[in-house]
């Protein structure tokens, strides 16, 4: 069996499509984020260089909801593909749940979005102008 491991970016919030995102460090097991390790405020201009920020909160919730959903929703309709001609009513309900969890999933990039007042902020940290 083969184990991947190591450290990676997960929790991708408050993107300023353009400038910059934030992400947190996590130590992960087969791409599985396990504990993090620090965030970043990532500059979006193709180089992905970085700052170090303090831990973010909404990050580390947002990588783990995320993985939650991923992982739950691929469970649940593997196992509802299971079910289908033994109990149908129980295949739908599970493969139904799977889709919402993928819909949830494309969902929380949509509402990561940073308030002005946070966007101006993290944007004088990375140095880059107001306007």
């Amino acid at each position: 069996m083969i184990v991947f491991f190591g450290t990676q970016n997960y929790g991708k919030v408050d993107h300023v499509p353009g400038l910059f995102f934030v992400a947190s460090s996590f130590f992960y097991i087969n791409f599985v984020p396990l504990f993090p390790t620090g965030s970043y405020l990532i500059i979006d201009d193709g180089k992905q260089r970085g700052f170090r920020l303090g831990l973010s909160g909404k990050s580390v919730v947002f990588a783990y909801l995320r993985a939650l959903l991923l992982c739950g929703g691929i469970v649940a309709v593997a196992l509802g593909l299971m079910e289908v001609s033994k109990h149908p009513h129980v295949a739908a309900g599970l493969i139904g749940a799977g889709v919402v969890a993928g819909l949830l999933f494309f969902l929380t990039y949509k509402i990561t979005k940073p308030s002005p007042r946070r966007a101006l902020r993290l944007a004088s940290q990375a140095g880059i102008p107001p306007e």
